[in-house]
This record gives C-alpha cells, structure tokens and sequence, in this order.
C-alpha cells in the first residue's frame, strides 16, 4: 500500500508541523535547563566546591584522542591523568605525569599527606616504568 498525494499533503500539514513545534520546544527547554546550570559554574569548579580538600585524578584529553568529547569522566584512554581540588587551602589543577591510574592515585596519597615538592614515587625493583 502507497500513500496518494492527498494523504502525503495531510501528513505534512498534520503531523510534520507538529513534529517540528515539539522538536523546537524541545531545544527551547534543553537551552534554558543549560543557561540555568551553567549559572552556578562549570561543572568542575560546582564539583570542587562540594569535594573541598580532595584532589581528584581526571583524564586530561589530548588533541588525537578519539574520546575527548566524551569529557572528562571517560578514563578508559590512555591519555595523561591530572588532578584537581584543594591542597593545602589552594585550588590545586595540575599534571600528574603519568597516564597509569594507580601511579596517579599514589601520587594523589602522596601529595595529600603532606609530601612537599614535586611528588615522586618509589618502585620496587622488579617493577617497571609504562
């Protein structure tokens, strides 16, 4: 079964006019939903208010990286991993300079119990560097 011409114009006068007032409300309602969010701050810095005195390790995408636009959450890459939040009542936003997860939650340890300086860490023997 086809549809005619007339049942063709009914459609595009019924149901696609309607189809396009729904999408652009849609877009409407998704861009103030935004506006309002983004007015209390990045989504880093809202998250850094709530977690005061943590550092937290993130995945700092580079410009090759097929996963950059999934953002910052998405760690199954391996790309260099940073840390942010507060350390020692500063807002602390640097490079861990490492893209291994257990070497950055060991430097975050190390750099949270009061190692001053650059945070390095000691490897056993028999344990190499990736």
């Amino acid at each position: 079964m086809s549809l005619t011409n007339d049942d063709k114009r009914w459609l595009e006068q019924h149901v696609f006019v309607k189809l396009d007032a729904i999408e652009a409300r849609i877009t409407e309602m998704e861009a103030s939903l935004l506006t309002e969010f983004y007015k209390w701050g990045k989504p880093v810095e809202m998250w850094s208010r709530m977690n005061l005195g943590k550092l937290t390790p993130y995945r700092r995408h580079t410009a090759s990286c097929p996963h950059k636009e999934k953002g910052q959450g998405y760690s199954l890459c391996d790309c260099p991993i940073w840390a942010y939040g507060e350390l020692n009542g500063k807002l602390f936003r640097r490079s861990l300079g490492t893209n291994d997860d257990v070497m950055a939650k060991r430097k975050i340890e190390q750099l949270t119990t009061g190692i001053t300086g650059r945070a390095t860490i000691l490897m056993p023997r028999n344990e190499t560097r990736k």
